[in-house]
């Protein structure tokens, strides 16, 4: 009767519940679906799937990890991944697997450990396979990861171990091969993302042809145009410490974008009603790991502080240059907005908030 009027993960659940009403919780012997279940409520949610453990009988946490652990990954790219995925994309429409792949560094703690289930010591230097294995103690880690342009699901593909940052060539070999299991289990890649570290830009030269300063957009792999981009938050940041630094940013013939005005809107916004309400001393001299949130790059660069210096501007407690700098506030808030839009509306108020389409006007 359950059977009939629930769906499989529920009607297992269920009988999970019943099945273990009249033992004692240290007697619960879960079998490999409840198992499987557990796994993937913890992955979306840890704190939400510890909330709903308290009230319905499911695997411990330390169950969950012992289950993870069981799972054979080793370094470099893993057959069972590439399982994974041939499984889904045969249950996606072709639009929906267009993807991007991004790969990030890491610093690590140097430490040795013994994977059991592989039978080997990890914490070397390892690419994985034949690539490369040192007697080198690792301190970075690298990881690949693919996200779906269309639709909103993400996979970690690959890590690596290194002893120090790979270099350029290295970094652009591995990321081919990333580009390659994904063609190989039905994924077609459009997009290659990263942030602006030295080594990524070097892999990036090597990639397109093009020199680091001379930085080219895509790439051509076995036929296929793949489009390099730097982390737009990465790039956000960027832009406003060039400002912070005190370099003069052209962004239109004979139109600059100065730091000097937007501290000078900051000092004028201070009285009871304010135009930038979350502006604050540590956006116009962040210290530390303040100047690593994106969060205040992109309220310093953001519509309010366009609209306020605007509106000083026309006050006239402002130079006349200063409207320069707004327009390019203005400009980069509408671009930060395109990259995080992800639907054909945009939100209110927010125009620029959306996905780029066919039928999008500047």
């Amino acid at each position: 009767m359950l059977k009939e009027h629930l769906n499989p993960i529920a009607f297992q659940l269920v009988m999970s519940e019943l099945e273990k009403v009249s033992k004692m919780p240290k007697g619960f012997r879960w079998d490999e679906t409840v198992k499987a279940i557990g796994v993937s409520l913890y992955k979306l949610a840890p704190r939400a799937y510890n909330l709903f453990a308290r009230t319905w009988c499911m695997p411990s946490k330390t169950t969950i990890l012992r289950q993870l652990r069981r799972v054979p990954f080793k370094v470099g790219l893993n057959d069972c991944i590439a399982d994974a995925m041939k499984a889904k994309s045969l249950k996606i429409r072709p639009h929906q697997r267009f993807c991007a792949i991004s790969f990030d560094e890491m610093s690590i703690s140097p430490h040795l450990e013994l994977n059991l289930s592989l039978g080997r010591i990890e914490g070397y230097d390892d690419l994985g396979g034949n690539v490369r294995r040192t007697s080198s103690i690792a301190d970075h880690g690298l990881l690949f990861m693919a996200q779906g342009v269309t639709e909103g699901w993400k996979m970690p593909l690959a890590y690596y171990f290194c002893a120090s940052n790979l270099d350029g060539l290295t970094l652009k070999d591995l990321t081919l091969g990333v580009i390659d299991f994904l063609t190989y289990s039905g994924f077609t890649v459009v997009a290659a993302i990263c942030d602006q570290v030295a080594t990524y830009r070097k892999a990036f030269s090597k990639l397109t042809g093009a020199s680091v300063m001379s930085h080219k957009e895509f790439f051509i792999h076995k036929d296929r145009t793949i489009f390099t981009i730097y982390d737009p938050p990465h790039l956000l940041k960027n832009t406003r410490n060039a400002l912070l630094n005190g370099y003069d940013i052209e962004f239109e013939p004979n139109k600059f974008a100065r730091w000097k005005h937007i501290k000078t809107f900051f000092q004028f916004d201070q009285g009871n009603f304010r135009m930038a309400q979350n502006m604050s001393a540590k956006h116009i001299d962040p210290k530390g790991k303040t100047k690593m949130r994106v969060k205040l790059a992109a309220q310093v660069l953001s519509h309010h502080v366009y609209a306020g210096m605007t509106a000083c501007r026309r006050m006239k407690v402002m130079d006349g240059d200063a409207e320069d700098t707004a327009n390019f506030v203005r400009q980069i808030d509408q671009l930060f907005d395109l990259f995080n839009g992800v639907s054909k509306t945009p939100s209110h108020g927010k125009d620029f908030l959306t996905a780029l389409h066919s039928e999008f006007k500047i």
